[in-house]
């Protein structure tokens, strides 16, 4: 943990506790959670069955079949029927797009297949949308001309499909976002859908629907993202309450809304702990203000890459849930029956829970990153002052329960009768793709006895781990402390059950005091002895492959042989590509450029990568790197490259338009002093490119006099497997020759009236080569490396 206080000198002193609601109004009555709530959508080429089980896993309760490519696209009325059947298997219920670019005719004969034809097959279908973000599909006009378009269409199709089953529920217009103009002007406007259909007791709409992803990528998701959803919500809510007022629409037949589509902007975005925490605020907001359904986009896409429009909430690399599965999951399966308002004193901190029967749920999430914070829960409206945080629900019951919140961190509490079950789950779980800890705390009666026989067990050069006994059966966790300057402070919190901890970011060869204590909801035990642990000395840096040379070509991939801080810094443990160096945390994948072999993959801002280098000679390099990327992110996408620490340059990949669509980018002009074991780093900047190779190669030695107007130019086009020559002037006559290091000559020409040249090199074997190019009393001599 980074930037830690000492919990327990922490406390929050407050004489009068203002009590700062979750959403910034009053409190409200309790009102029922939409039992299809939490949602996902469905891509359109069908998931794995391993994604649709672990779809089922979570809990989702919808799964809208939709999008752009349904809308520009849509599958036959098999295809649509086994999907249903597909999601109803995994207890959920299904939500059908129709196209808002087919007849009317089309649209009612899908909802007649699937409600009258296959009802002995399936129950019919509930709920319904009409097209998908038609101000896209118009080429984003202007918003307030987008009204007229949707009312086109609409009308006729949800009135077609309407005449098949007056039953169904039809909700629209699936803006790519709240479009506040137009949904004015088809909602109770100049271009009104929300009335009743000529001539019949049922209404062309039945809920507005609308997606949402934040744009701006620099944001916290878990903070300003969350109130980028709350904004359109209200604005929702204050719509759906007024048309159901005026037009009288109440009961079954009242005004609904729901979110169609929602995530982060974009892959790198998408795969965050912040995400996940976003998730459990935008369903807190949602289950307020009375949604049907908020579905995410999606189940799976994009190979779960992390790039690009992977919006899945399964991980790729390993198929594992990400944060915004696991928040998701919490809602689905703990928040029922009615909504409970929550209440916090700490501004970094969201509350708000659920009962149905006996059963009360409550959320609470710590959105910073520092000090873990103690807390206290009342499950009643009547906040209590205290010296940390204060926490309420309103569940009507005369319960409270105390508990310390790492940073980053979720605690669903569940309490039912007696029995209270607490999951955790944090960043640091996420980042090592753990499910939440789940604990039983039932009901604690006496304070945790204190650990004991705390000992080093393992030491790197920048960690040490410790470890001790845990001689309790009623503890909540530990903390973990460490003297800094003459102070105590808490460096760590693990949960129940668990007797170690690994302290990382340490300076080698050097000593640290560390001790901890044992607590539950009714305090701490005392403290361990203290205990000083020492981490080790910095090992060597270690070629792998090697030796490497300059000049020469380096695969990417060949880092050096040295673990997580030394070798490499890579954000996850696991290689993502499941290629060549399997056991470590860099992601390799195999590569299909030229030469094949291996490439570095899932590039993330941070990463870096060192190389030892065992020959350095001396001289003027241009430094060629091979790259790929299919990620139109605006992102700074940058390699920067520095030898003993000095600055080389950096080179910016470009976006190639494959992942294995390669290109060769270039850092030229580089002078570098030569010498020996000399240690290389490359370091990254933006996300979502690939790295297949990087080469050094000398630029051009000219010997013998030297004409100052003639400037000749030698280089190899390794894409053609040309040399090619350019003199700046022509050349009454010219010998070229190609050399080995061994002397040998494996090309030698002699050209008239030469101006330029090129020739072919594709039957060399790959290695370093020398050109020459004598003309009158001039020699060019230039070192070039073919493959």
């Amino acid at each position: 943990m980074k930037k830690i206080l000492q919990l327990m000198k922490v406390k929050l002193q407050r004489t009068a506790l203002a009590i700062a609601f979750l959403w910034g109004m009053g409190v409200m009555e309790a009102q029922p959670i939409s039992p299809m709530l939490v949602g996902n959508n469905a891509w359109y080429t069908n998931p794995t069955d391993e994604v649709w089980a672990l779809t089922g896993e979570c809990g989702v309760k919808t799964i809208r079949i939709g999008g752009n490519g349904f809308n520009d696209n849509m599958p036959s009325n098999a295809t649509l029927l086994s999907w249903i059947k597909k999601i109803r298997a995994i207890g959920a219920e299904p939500i059908v797009q129709v196209s808002q670019h087919q007849s009317a005719a089309v649209a009612a004969g899908v909802v007649k297949y699937l409600n009258v034809d296959m009802s002995a097959e399936i129950a019919p279908i509930k709920y319904w949308n009409i097209g998908n973000e038609p101000w896209l599909e118009a080429n984003r006009p202007n918003t307030s001309e987008v009204a007229p378009l949707v009312e086109a269409y609409f009308k006729p199709i949800a009135e077609a499909m309407k005449e098949v089953d007056p039953t169904i529920k039809i909700y629209g217009p699936d803006f790519a976002y709240y479009i506040e103009d137009a949904i004015n002007d088809l909602f109770g406007g100049a271009n009104d859908i929300a009335g009743k259909i000529p001539g019949k007791d049922y209404y062309y709409c039945d809920g507005i629907s609308w997606h949402r992803y934040p744009q701006d990528e620099n944001i916290n998701l878990a903070y300003e993202g969350i109130e980028d959803f709350k904004t359109s919500i209200v604005k929702c809510k204050a719509k759906v309450d007024a048309i159901n007022a005026s037009y009288n629409r109440t009961g079954d037949d009242a005004l609904q809304w729901g979110i169609g589509e929602y995530n982060a902007k974009g892959g790198p975005q998408v795969h965050t702990w912040e995400n996940g925490q976003m998730f459990g605020g935008v369903l807190g907001l949602c289950m307020k203000y009375e949604a049907t359904y908020a579905a995410t986009w999606s189940m799976f896409e994009n190979g779960g890459s992390r790039t690009g429009t992977d919006f899945s909430f399964i991980d790729g690399a390993n198929m594992t849930p990400r944060s915004s599965y696991r928040h998701m999951e919490f809602v689905a399966k703990y928040f029922t029956g009615n909504y409970l308002e929550g209440t916090t004193s700490h501004d970094d901190i969201i509350v708000y829970g659920a009962q149905e029967g006996s059963r009360t749920s409550v959320m609470i999430m710590n959105r910073e990153s520092g000090a873990p914070l103690k807390y206290t829960l009342h499950l009643n409206a009547d906040a209590i002052a205290g010296e940390h945080v204060v926490l309420t629900v309103d569940g009507a019951l005369d319960k409270s329960y105390s508990d310390i919140i790492g940073e980053k961190t979720t605690h669903v509490i569940v309490f039912d009768g007696e029995t209270i079950t607490k999951y955790n789950y944090s960043s640091d779980h996420f980042e090592k793709e753990q499910a939440p800890v789940m604990t039983e705390l039932g009901s604690v009666t006496e304070l945790p006895m204190a650990p004991s026989g705390i000992e080093q067990i393992g030491a790197e050069f920048d960690r040490v781990e410790i470890g001790w006994v845990d001689n309790a059966d009623n503890e909540s966790g530990f903390i973990i402390e460490r003297k800094i300057g003459e102070t105590f402070e808490v460096v760590g919190l693990v949960d129940a059950d668990v007797n170690s901890f690994v302290e990382t970011g340490l300076t080698a060869e050097t000593s640290y005091t560390f001790r901890l204590l044992s607590y539950n909801s009714l305090g701490e035990s005392d403290y361990t002895e203290a205990l000083v642990a020492t981490t080790s000395a910095v090992p060597a840096q270690v070629a792998y492959n090697g030796p490497h040379a300059i000049p020469g070509r380096i695969q990417a991939e060949d880092y050096n042989d040295n673990p997580q801080g030394l070798g490499y810094n890579d954000a996850e443990s696991e290689n993502q590509g499941g290629a060549y160096r399997t056991s470590e945390g860099v992601d390799i994948e195999a590569c299909t450029d030229e030469g094949a072999g291996f490439n570095i993959g899932y590039v993330t801002e941070g990463e870096w990568l060192n190389y030892l280098i065992a020959d350095v000679a001396p001289g003027t390099y241009d430094i060629a790197f091979r790259l790929a990327s299919n990620s139109t992110s605006t992102d700074t996408k940058k390699i920067t490259v520095r030898l003993n620490e000095q600055l080389l340059g950096t080179v910016t990949p470009a976006v190639t338009g494959g992942w294995q669509e390669w290109e060769t980018k270039y850092i030229e002009g580089v002078n570098i002093v030569g010498g020996s074991n000399q240690l290389l780093e490359l370091s990254f900047s933006g996300s979502g490119f690939n790295i297949n190779w990087f080469e050094f190669q000398e630029k051009s030695v000219v010997t013998g006099a030297i004409d100052p107007g003639l400037s000749n130019l030698i280089y190899y086009d390794a894409g053609h497997k040309l040399l090619k020559l350019e003199l700046n002037e022509q050349s009454d006559r010219a010998r070229i020759s190609v050399h080995d290091l061994s002397g040998r000559i494996h090309f030698k020409n002699s050209y008239r009236d030469l101006q330029s040249t090129q020739i072919h090199l594709g039957n060399l074997p790959e290695g370093l080569y020398i050109v020459k190019l004598k003309e009158m009393n001039q020699t060019t001599q230039q070192k070039i490396w073919v493959y």
